[in-house]
């Protein structure tokens, strides 16, 4: 899916540009008695194929998100980092999925950490929040679905 992903986001876009270029250039003919419903095919185009994008983006998100939860496991420990958190509440809240959505804040600097067990190994990004000392930011650069490939922020209590 992640192929069909990543063909369709461009092509969306290049779909949407066209279609909206023909419309710009349709409407002044407003004598021409098919107008009407080239317009309306048109317009069904844009809004079939941004439907379509958006539906295709979260079912692509959620696929990354079960595998990093897949990659995870009992045995799973963070071989390096250079953050000092909870490493095993920081890999239950990745397994579980607990994503925590906050406003207003951005993340701080990005640093990479990997999580090694029998499966193998994953890298993953994270950053502090900018608000919230004890809330992580997690990002995971093996997929270019997005700009900035963000997982969600999990909340880790800080070891004093």
């Amino acid at each position: 899916m992640i192929e069909l992903y990543d063909v369709w986001a461009p092509s969306v876009f290049w779909i949407i540009a066209l279609c909206l270029l023909l419309v710009v250039l349709i409407v002044p003919f407003y004598k021409w008695n098919k107008r009407k419903s080239v317009l309306i095919i048109l317009y069904s185009i844009v809004a079939f194929s941004s439907l379509s994008f958006f539906v295709l983006e979260h079912l692509q998100e959620k696929k990354i998100k079960n595998e990093i939860s897949d990659l995870i496991s009992e045995d799973s420990v963070i071989a390096e980092t250079y953050e000092e958190f909870d490493n095993e509440l920081f890999l239950k809240a990745l397994k579980s999925q607990r994503f925590v959505h906050t406003n207003k804040t951005r993340p701080l600097e990005k640093m990479s950490i990997h999580i090694v067990n029998a499966k193998g190994e994953v890298k993953l990004q994270v950053a502090q929040d900018s608000k919230y000392p004890y809330l992580y930011w997690v990002y995971y650069p093996k997929y270019q679905y997005s700009s900035v490939n963000e997982l969600g922020k999990v909340r880790v209590k800080m070891i004093e």
